[in-house]
């Protein structure tokens, strides 16, 4: 049985005891906590009593337990088993719960056991007191806490406390665990369930040298004391022992409390003087390390129960100055967090109003683009109204921020071309319910001729017309020769005139009527071949007649295209652009065209524009100087055109039709060669193939009107669009209608394209081109309105080289070059800019008009464009001279140094004053020459060639323009 020396005045608790019978009570006194000191059969167990308490609260008063003595018990779920001793009614824990009554059998016992606990009744009153006011204090019950155990019955109670009794005899003690609650409920970890009992035994026999130091050495009883013998041991067992101060005088429990007290007393100063001792040996380590590094983080230990004066005491004269050293860092330490703290509270402060100011500004941006979008949504009622109401709508337009407008031109009735621009577009898609949709930021501009040349042209005319009835404001459709020349048609193939040779007046070889018939053989003139000869001969659309006929059956779904008579061919051409016709499709598209339209600094026209074209509207005198009232004007007299054919669309009594001047403006020379529809300015040269520039009255109109870019169709250039810049206008044409005269024509017998695609982009300074090539490269690339802003080998677009050739496009980083006579070759960028060709002065007037639906393209932001081109490029030269001069004093050299001892010294790091002087001196110069020379230079070739290009024509570029120039004058020379 194990010998219980100690239980506290708080209880006793300890987890080692979960081991079955407690092993010695030597270990079993070594893992108690402090508490007092009894000798064995001080007490004897009348009877047994446990609880289940309730969990405590934090920083609470702990709740009032539940009176359930339980033996045997299940650990419910959110406690934990705690060890309690229990002597006679005095049952304590080390939670300061005291459990029944602290009743000792008389005053010399009582004396005893305060002595040994070294307290005073007072306080003891006063402790129990505070333990039964805590008790009686309700608590609310916390809706987290575990569920107690099930309460037990009053029979249950008494059975379990006979059992106990039973168990134990008057002169032992039980040791048992009981459930309390887990602190770490929640973790998984329950406790344990355990029993442990054990009776104290009686004490050894004191020998005659009393030692008092043994006093708390207990001698646990073991089966080997007694041999075989066990009714020796449970006759031990069952002796009463004996108390201990029955044994001893008070003189002698006096002399071996102050023995206890001693030892005690020497212990803590043992332990006192060893922390002191690690202490001294840290400051000495801290003291090492300051030495070493001053700025080491020396690590934080807490001060001992000695004082800090005591330490400097003890730590004597050396070591108190390396402490103060020491506290002395580490005040600087502190004062640097303070101040890094209040820097970094600073920066959140700011950091805060920047982003309310952000918040500000974006929900400003927000209310903006709100009111933007409402205005936008006004207008664009009020132009669905206008348009039912008249038929045609203002053609000027801006673009807001992130909206594109996407430009497309001369699909002439390739419907599958259509199609493959629609899949390659941003702003146009195919819906299955309403055909095709613009996207909410886009714009659409198509360049004309949407007919003649595909087996699609009632697809593709239905297309464009439907999207612009639907997005009136924000789809403009240009009027193209092959457009307007359908309504010849109705008044041609009328009734007394079948027979009649139209007067081609704009073609002077062209056959009549009559030598066409003869040529094909045909006798009958009948409208089916006034028909055909019309197309062929005066509309240059030789094909028309068959892929109307394949499209007609296409539409019938019938797989051959011959059950389609000629008859309903016929009609199908007359019935387009009669207006008594219930489906005049043609008629419908030729009410919603316009001339011209100007969207941002963009013009849009069919043909092109010449000095001679500009401002001049047909039947009006003079001619419009400003931009905008001159497309609202040639807008506006194209629309009485159409009124006047609606009423009457037939030959009058003098020969000649009411809207003949309709007519006259989309053919070769029309409008006495005043025409911007059939226009041939941009056209290429028949001798060289090249594309004409500009003439300068045009570039000085378009800087005078802030048009800044210009786009048109009608000219075939090969296999991707054609840009020409100019210092005030670059012109774009997108006509790529020829680019592949040996495509496969099986399904379109009219098929010149191949699978070369175009579509270009544009916003409010930028323009892209995106599309396919012959031979299925893509081309891309993308120029800004500002030359500056361009990178290589885009900015190279545009340009023309020596030889008159022009840059067109760019194929995986290299660039397209159009050699003339549609030939074609690929060259290296750096090959091509030793060839560029000066693009000339941007020619600034001092006079600009008023609006141009342009932004930034008048006189004033033009300088502005110029002088901060110039300012970047010297900001940047200052940044590298900035650099190299950092560098320079950094590695202490500076330019080329003709003195071999100055350059030994600066490398050695010995260099004196007067050499490091020379040497800055002479760097400085240097720079300076550099400097005025680049900026001599950019200058230069800024006004030679616009700005964008950078430096001027290097030396081997020189060489390599001479020396072609030279071959060429040979090849010239052989060939006379």
């Amino acid at each position: 049985m194990s010998r219980v020396h100690r239980h506290g005045g708080h209880g006793v608790e300890d987890d080692a005891m979960s081991n079955a019978s407690l092993g010695t009570a030597a270990a079993f006194n070594q893992n108690m906590p402090g508490g007092l000191f009894l000798k064995d059969g001080d007490y004897n167990v009348e009877f047994l009593q446990t609880f289940i308490t309730k969990p405590l609260r934090a920083n609470k008063a702990p709740a009032k337990p539940l009176r359930q003595p339980v033996l045997h018990s299940e650990v419910p779920e959110g406690y934990k088993p705690r060890t309690v001793i229990y002597f006679k009614k005095h049952a304590l824990e080390n939670d300061a719960q005291q459990r029944g009554k602290y009743k000792l059998l008389d005053k010399e016992q009582q004396q005893h056991v305060m002595m040994q606990a070294k307290v005073t009744k007072e306080e003891l009153f006063q402790e129990r007191k505070k333990i039964r006011k805590a008790w009686n204090t309700p608590k609310e019950k916390p809706g987290d806490l575990p569920k107690p155990p099930p309460r037990v019955s009053l029979e249950e109670r008494k059975a379990r406390k006979a059992k106990a009794e039973a168990e134990l005899d008057n002169r032992g003690a039980l040791v048992e665990t009981v459930m309390v609650p887990d602190p770490s409920f929640g973790a998984g970890e329950y406790g344990k369930r355990m029993q442990i009992q054990a009776v104290a035994p009686p004490p050894a026999p004191l020998s005659a040298s009393y030692n008092p130091s043994s006093y708390n050495t207990p001698v646990s009883p073991t089966k080997s004391q007694f041999g075989d013998d066990e009714e020796n041991l449970e006759d031990y067992k069952r002796s009463p022992p004996r108390p201990i101060y029955e044994n001893h005088t008070k003189n002698e429990l006096r002399l071996m409390q102050a023995a206890r007290s001693k030892a005690k007393q020497a212990d803590f100063l043992k332990k006192k003087v060893s922390r002191l001792e690690n202490f001294v040996g840290d400051l000495k380590s801290s003291v090492t390390a300051l030495k070493e590094d001053p700025g080491a983080t020396l690590p934080t230990r807490q001060h001992t129960a000695l004082g800090e004066k005591s330490m400097l005491g003890l730590a004597g004269g050396e070591l108190a100055a390396a402490i103060n050293v020491l506290q002395q860092q580490q005040q600087k330490q502190a004062d640097i967090i303070k101040k890094l703290t209040v820097d970094k509270e600073d920066a959140e402060k700011r950091v805060k109003d920047l982003q309310r100011d952000l918040v500000k500004r974006h929900n400003a941006s927000k209310d903006s683009e709100r009111e933007s979008r409402r205005e936008k949504e006004a207008e664009e009622v009020a132009t669905k109204a206008l348009f039912k109401k008249t038929g045609c709508v203002n053609a000027v337009a801006k673009l807001g921020r992130g909206e594109v407008c996407e430009f497309l031109t001369d699909i002439e009735g390739n419907y599958s071309y259509f199609l493959a621009l629609v899949k390659r577009s941003k702003v146009l898609s195919e819906d299955a319910e309403h055909g095709f949709v613009l996207a909410d930021n886009g714009y659409l501009v198509h360049g004309g001729d949407a007919v003649d040349k595909g087996p699609g042209d009632i697809r593709v005319v239905k297309a464009l017309t439907s999207l612009k009835k639907r997005y009136p404001g924000r789809v403009f459709l240009i009027m193209g020769n092959r457009d307007v020349n359908k309504l010849r048609l109705l008044s041609e193939l009328g009734e007394g005139h079948v027979n009649m040779s139209t007067d081609v007046y704009w073609d002077q070889n062209v056959k009549s009527y009559g030598e066409w018939c003869d040529e094909k053989g045909l006798e009958d003139k009948t409208k089916v071949t006034k028909l055909k000869w019309i197309l062929e001969c005066t509309m240059g659309s030789c094909t028309t007649f068959e892929t109307r006929r394949s499209e007609l059956a296409f539409i019938k779904s019938l797989e051959d295209p011959g059950l389609i008579p000629d008859e309903e061919v016929l009609a199908s051409f007359v019935d387009s652009v009669d207006p008594k016709s219930k489906d005049c499709w043609m008629l419908e598209y030729i009410k919603v065209i316009q001339v011209m339209a100007v969207i941002q600094d963009c013009l849009f026209v069919h043909g092109g524009i010449d000095e001679a074209s500009i401002g001049a509207v047909p039947g009006k005198e003079g001619g419009e100087d400003d931009v905008l009232e001159w497309c609202k004007g040639l807008n506006a007299w194209k629309a009485v055109m159409v009124q006047r054919y609606l009423k009457d669309c037939n030959f009058g009594k003098d020969g000649k039709r009411s809207f003949e001047a309709l007519l006259d403006y989309g053919v070769p020379g029309g409008n006495s060669g005043r025409s911007v529809c059939y226009n041939s300015s941009f056209m290429p040269s028949s001798s060289t193939g090249n594309c004409a520039v500009p003439e300068e009255g045009v570039e000085e109109w378009c800087a005078e009107n802030e048009i800044r870019r210009i786009f048109v169709g009608h000219s075939p250039q090969d296999d991707c669009p054609t840009v020409m810049k100019r210092p005030n206008v670059t012109v774009f044409m997108a006509d790529t209608s020829y680019s592949d005269v040996g495509a496969s024509k099986v399904d379109n017998v009219a098929n010149n394209r191949g699978e070369v695609e175009a579509v270009v982009r544009i916003t409010r300074t930028e323009t892209e081109v995106e599309g396919v090539v012959k031979g299925g490269g893509g081309n891309k690339y993308k120029i800004n309105v500002d030359e500056s802003r361009n990178n290589m080998p885009d900015s190279l677009v545009g340009r023309q080289l020596i030889d008159d050739t022009w840059v067109k496009g760019v194929v995986e980083g290299k660039v397209i070059v159009r050699e003339g006579r549609g030939k074609i070759k690929i060259m290296e960028g750096g090959e091509v800019l030793g060839m560029l060709k000066p693009m000339g002065t941007a020619r600034f007037k001092t006079k600009v008009k008023s609006g141009g639906g342009g932004e930034g393209g008048g006189t004033e932001e033009r300088k502005k464009s110029f002088d901060s081109f110039i300012k970047r490029q010297e900001d940047m030269e200052a940044l590298k001279k900035e650099k190299r001069e950092n560098k320079i004093k950094e590695e202490g050299l500076r330019g080329e140094v003709s003195a071999t001892f100055v350059a030994k010294k600066i490398v050695k790091g010995e260099m004196s004053k007067k050499a490091a002087a020379l040497v800055e001196k002479e760097g400085r110069e240097r720079v300076e020459r550099e400097d005025k020379m680049r900026k001599e230079g950019l200058e230069r070739n800024f006004l030679a060639r616009g700005p964008g290009l950078g430096r001027g024509e290097t030396e081997a570029a020189k060489r390599g323009r001479e020396r072609r120039e030279r071959e060429r004058k040979k090849e010239e020379d052989a060939l006379k």
